[in-house]
């Protein structure tokens, strides 16, 4: 009877202890996915910086110069919506992964 009672104690125990590994497996895991996106989004940030910048150079040098780089500016400003686009996206999956907590 007493090792009836014991085994059932640590069957509970057992069972607990699973449950609590499954929620901070989830939890881990969660976390990870917020932060791969929270990374990629930050990098986007700097890429879109780094082309403004790119952009503004090929503005100025065009304007010292007077010539007239159109395609050049267009293929930055093409990348700068890229950028934009996948930003957004980004920020809508981060937004998701919240509201899924809540």
């Amino acid at each position: 009877r007493l090792f009836h009672m014991a085994n059932e104690v640590f069957d509970k125990v057992a069972d607990g202890t699973k449950k609590a590994a499954t929620v901070v497996a989830e939890t881990a895991e969660e976390l990870w996915d917020k932060g791969k996106i929270k990374a990629a989004e930050i990098q986007t940030k700097g890429e879109i910086k780094e082309e403004f910048r790119k952009l503004g150079e090929i503005t100025y040098n065009c304007a010292k110069s007077g010539s007239d780089l159109d395609d050049t500016k267009a293929e930055s400003i093409n990348k700068l919506d890229e950028l934009n686009a996948k930003l957004l996206e980004l920020q809508a999956a981060l937004a998701a992964k919240k509201e899924q907590n809540n």
